[in-house]
């Protein structure tokens, strides 16, 4: 073969294509090479005159490795644009590369031959990189969802020597608080990205945990919404939030009442805020009384964690009691 002499577009695009860094084949209408650049010398380890008459489709894996410019090799599918493919280099070696063909005048068309196997490598690095931080996260929340479990079982162990029923229900709190923790983490060890969760979904659990823990059978559960995907650092404040609420309604709302109804929802907004909505039916929040000063730990915990989601607060006691929670979330 000689040197590449001439192009369709003249000295410009002759020294575009001797000059060009990925490995550039000139074929006729039977696939045949008819020029090459010194990249692509370079990236097949042959030279001019051995790739000269050459069937392209002979240079990639599925036919024999060519030491010559031989035309009996079993032909496999040609190259194609942005194809990854497999090329065996003259001294046998095979190497990842990235293929695209264009048409040129005359019937010919000319391949660009990438080498990407460089890239190839560091991204099945990355990637099993990846999936040892993913199986270490998951081990995380798995191993913090069972101290949590044990340090509730603790609580529960302690509670039952308590004749206090003061002490008591403090101690049920408590409880119920850790147990809320550590369904948030076995929620988060069971998503894709770890860091995560369907609120919604969530909550659906955490008040039929709660709701077995209270055992209110005159008490109608209901949970409804949107899936609504909120990051950790949201999750685990605003699912503290709901387990108060929740708590503070089944010990408080339905005093003297045997039959009663709860409603739990979490919905996204037209402005982008998502509203969290805790209502009972019950008596109602006492007449005169600032929810956002009351001394009780449930409140200045709920009111602390309102001030760190950056959320809106607000309560009706039209019927009942309804605190409404506004936030922007953050996936």
């Amino acid at each position: 073969m000689k040197p590449h002499t001439s192009s369709p577009a003249g000295d410009v695009y002759k020294l575009m294509f001797d000059q060009a860094p990925d490995a550039m084949f000139i074929i006729d209408s039977g696939d045949t090479i008819r020029e090459v650049n010194a990249a692509a010398c370079a990236l097949t380890g042959f030279t001019l005159q051995e790739l000269a008459g050459l069937p392209l489709v002979n240079l990639f894996a599925g036919g024999a490795a060519v030491n010559g410019p031989a035309h009996d090799h079993p032909a496999v599918e040609r190259p194609t644009a942005h194809r990854e493919q497999q090329l065996r280099r003259k001294d046998g070696s095979v190497i990842t590369v990235e293929t695209g063909m264009c048409q040129l005048p005359g019937g010919q068309r000319y391949a660009i031959v990438r080498d990407v196997t460089a890239f190839k490598a560091a991204q099945l690095r990355l990637l099993a990189a990846i999936e040892e931080k993913e199986t270490l996260l998951k081990e995380v929340h798995h191993r913090v969802k069972n101290n949590l479990q044990i340090v509730s079982s603790l609580l529960n162990l302690q509670a039952s020597e308590i004749n206090d029923e003061t002490l008591f229900e403090m101690f049920k709190e408590s409880q119920n608080r850790i147990q809320s923790l550590a369904l948030l983490h076995e929620k988060l060890y069971q998503t894709r990205n770890l860091a995560q969760v369907d609120f919604l979904d969530y909550l659906q659990s955490m008040t039929m945990q709660l709701g077995r823990s209270y055992e209110r059978g005159g008490v109608t559960w209901q949970v409804e919404g949107d899936p609504v995907i909120l990051g950790v650092d949201q999750a685990i404040p605003c699912g503290l939030i709901v387990n108060e609420l929740v708590s503070n309604a089944m010990k408080h709302a339905f005093v003297g009442r045997e039959r009663g109804t709860l409603l739990v929802g979490f919905h996204s907004m037209p402005d982008g805020k998502v509203e969290l909505r805790v209502q009972d039916d019950g008596v109602g929040f006492p007449e005169g009384v600032d929810f956002r000063n009351v001394e009780s730990m449930g409140m200045v915990l709920v009111m602390s964690l309102v001030e760190q989601i950056d959320a809106s607060i607000t309560l009706d006691r039209t019927e009942g009691s309804l605190f409404t929670v506004r936030f922007t979330p953050h996936p």
